[in-house]
């Protein structure tokens, strides 16, 4: 993301400020220093030697310090930037008590018309009226933000050559100062097709059988009708398939008790937004996005709900926390052996599988397990190794000699199966019986074999199982992928 104009003079001038305080201390430093110096060596004469490189291993471990504490700065500010440039379709904003602008970042030019430094200093005014259904009271939205933490709404935006845009507003509490964060979503579309609704029920058959957005309607908890996109996120074939059944039936087991209260307390007046996690026909979890809004459909009232897919959102907060983590432990662990403790751990963690170890290769060529947790012990024991790589997966995987062309390896040179008895069943015999029977008679359907790699080198193998079937979705492993690279940089550190 690059820096506005403003932005930019900002920082020259902070840069040339800081350079001249800098500069100044340094030199009364210096000049007090020399005299300490000269002093004391007049009073005691010349130091040590033995003083003078504790002195000098002093300064250089406060630099090492200095180094570390700026590299892991520099990391978070890259992720920073990584998350702001994720919200490209809408617009961030950081606002004082006061609703001043101090931070923009996403699409306010293509939004509303102005370049970010342009709102920098601005009222939010600019960009959207004032939402209070009394102005003569107080911002009833400062009280909620001290309750809940955070508010959902919505307001008309204005653009820069007048033309106006719906807009949905979610704001948060800004952590460690007084002020909020702001995120700006057009919501242009949806508006129109709700106000589409409530004209016209052929227009509605229209809009909400062509929208790209999955919409449902519910008329007494029970769903009276869903379109194409609806169908496809949920994974049924044919509208009769869901026709009738009770909305919560869609929820997940885990979110449905904070469903019902939220459907008891809605008046069925305003909008209501909030995110829960839906249920698919074959059993897997979708996170999702519910905006419902009261409709009339044949003189009767309707419930018509906005479904969001946000899973590849969820997802991808996940591997962002999950990778920032195993970066942590690699970045502070100097010993290999709580390292790959706690790289397991967190790996445990993450997956949810209930065994994972970890296998790093020594000079002598065998493989022996550096951590391991779950239940097979018998499967894993710290004295088993493995010299002879050619006789299993482990092996192939170990030695690079895996087939991106098949599907049960990846790009990045993993093993990866979620029915063990079907892929082994599909085996030819001769293979069959090459093979160690150590995973099957674990009990393991779901394996993934993940090589710990460094510019072709390969040190090790991180081994994850779980005796459910599509325990490892693929998005898993290729955070697995990306932390075993971190892992072998530091496993090849420790062992200089």
């Amino acid at each position: 993301m690059k820096p506005t104009r403003s932005e930019r003079g900002e920082m020259l001038g902070t840069v040339v400020i800081v350079s001249i305080i800098i500069a100044f201390s340094l030199f009364i430093i210096s000049v007090h220093f020399i005299d300490v110096i000269y002093t004391f060596v007049k009073k005691h004469g010349p130091p040590s030697e033995a003083v003078t490189g504790a002195v000098f291993v002093g300064l250089y471990l406060f630099l090492w310090l200095g180094y570390r504490l700026w590299r892991e700065s520099f990391q978070k500010r890259q992720m920073l930037e990584n998350i702001i440039s994720a919200l490209e379709p809408d617009v961030l904003l950081v606002v004082d008590v006061d609703r001043t602008i101090r931070f923009c970042a996403g699409a306010a030019p293509r939004m509303f018309g102005y370049a970010p430094d342009e709102l920098i200093g601005k009222k939010t005014d600019i960009l959207y009226g004032d939402r209070r259904e009394d102005s003569s009271k107080p911002y009833e939205i400062h009280a909620i933000l001290e309750k809940e933490g955070y508010h959902i709404g919505s307001a008309d935006g204005i653009k820069k050559d007048g033309g106006k845009v719906a807009l949905e507003i979610l704001t948060s509490k800004l952590g460690g100062r007084e002020g909020a964060v702001l995120l700006l979503r057009d919501i242009s579309a949806r508006r129109k097709a709700e106000d589409a609704l409530r004209e016209s029920e052929e227009k509605h058959r229209l809009l909400f059988e062509g929208s790209l957005e999955a919409l449902s309607l519910v008329r007494g908890g029970k769903i009276i009708d869903v379109n194409p996109s609806w169908l496809r996120l949920h994974g049924y074939a044919s509208k009769d398939d869901v026709m009738g059944m009770d909305v919560v039936n869609i929820v997940h087991p885990d979110d449905r008790e904070t469903f019902e209260r939220r459907r008891k307390e809605w008046n069925g007046h305003k909008g209501r937004f909030f995110e829960i996690r839906d249920v698919r026909k074959n059993g897997s979890v979708a996170h999702v996005q519910l905006y419902s809004s009261s409709i009339v459909i044949g003189g009767e009232e309707t419930i018509l709900t906005t479904v969001r897919n946000v899973t590849e959102l969820k997802r991808a907060d996940e591997a962002l926390r999950t990778s920032h983590r195993l970066l942590t432990i690699t970045n502070r662990q100097a010993e290999i052996n709580p390292m790959i403790e706690y790289f397991a751990l967190e790996i445990k963690r993450f997956t949810g599988c209930n065994a994972v170890a970890i296998r790093a290769l020594d000079k002598a060529g065998n493989m022996a397990y550096e951590a391991h947790l779950g239940p097979d012990h018998a499967f894993c024991t710290p004295k088993e190794v493995f010299a002879h790589p050619g006789v299993c997966i482990c092996g192939a995987v170990l030695k690079g000699e895996t087939d991106p062309k098949q599907p049960h390896f990846t790009g990045g040179g993993s093993f990866l199966i979620n029915n063990a008895t079907a892929f082994f069943e599909k085996l030819p015999a001769a293979e069959k019986a090459a093979m160690r029977p150590t995973c099957q008679s674990a009990g393991h359907q779901s394996m993934a074999l993940v090589p710990i790699q460094v510019e072709g080198e390969i040190l090790g193998v991180i081994h994850v199982a779980d005796a459910a079937t599509e325990a490892l979705p693929m998005w898993k492993v290729k955070v697995l992928e990306d932390a075993a690279l971190e892992l072998g940089m530091a496993i090849r550190r420790t062992r200089k």
